[in-house]
């Protein structure tokens, strides 16, 4: 599971995607929670890789009124709530790092990072609300690799630099990509308690 990371506007990457949202959009900067409006990279009508905002997490669904923040690689193509929009709206979640926390009763925290910042698989609905479309993102998660793996059984799926563009475009590219682990060599280190 990822519930939580890092978005550094101090990183010139970033900060250039930073730069090109709208700036009426409320970007989370800094540490980034569920249910924040957040930066994704996506793809516009001529096939252009473009800076958007979109929430973290999917509204529930039926009587579950909890958020959905993060979608399971194996098995996403058969659930209903994710299939579609991973199958037609993939986006990614630009980040500096991601946390996550070891199990009870210890849930010490523990942050992942690499020399660059990691972009991260997500999909993402249109949700009709009251006050018109909101769009809604979710990450994808994989199992653990060696080195997130002592901490949580999970992590996000990370995309290479040089495969945006086929993630976004191509759905074929993006199945076959969830078969394998694409993180680069991920830095670790304990985040200590307050």
């Amino acid at each position: 599971m990822c519930g939580r990371y890092e978005f550094n506007v101090e990183d010139r990457l970033l900060a250039h995607f930073y730069s090109r949202i709208d700036p009426t959009e409320a970007i989370q900067t800094g540490t980034v929670f569920p249910g924040e409006q957040v930066l994704v990279l996506g793809l516009n009508r001529n096939g252009q890789v473009r800076s958007t905002a979109m929430r973290w997490g999917f509204d529930g669904v039926g009587n579950d009124s909890r958020l959905l923040i993060n979608a399971r690689s194996e098995t996403i193509m058969e659930k209903p709530t994710f299939a579609e929009s991973f199958h037609n709206r993939r986006c990614l979640f630009p980040m500096s790092q991601f946390y996550e926390w070891s199990p009870a009763p210890n849930k010490e925290k523990y942050l992942f990072g690499a020399n660059d910042p990691l972009f991260v698989a997500g999909c993402y609905q249109m949700k009709e609300t009251p006050y018109g479309f909101q769009a809604q993102a979710v990450i994808l998660t994989r199992f653990a690799n060696a080195v997130v793996g002592p901490v949580h059984h999970r992590m996000p799926v990370i995309i290479q630099p040089n495969d945006i563009r086929q993630w976004l475009d191509d759905f074929q590219f993006a199945r076959d990509y969830l078969v394998v682990d694409h993180a680069p060599e991920l830095m670790t280190s304990k985040v200590p308690t307050q």
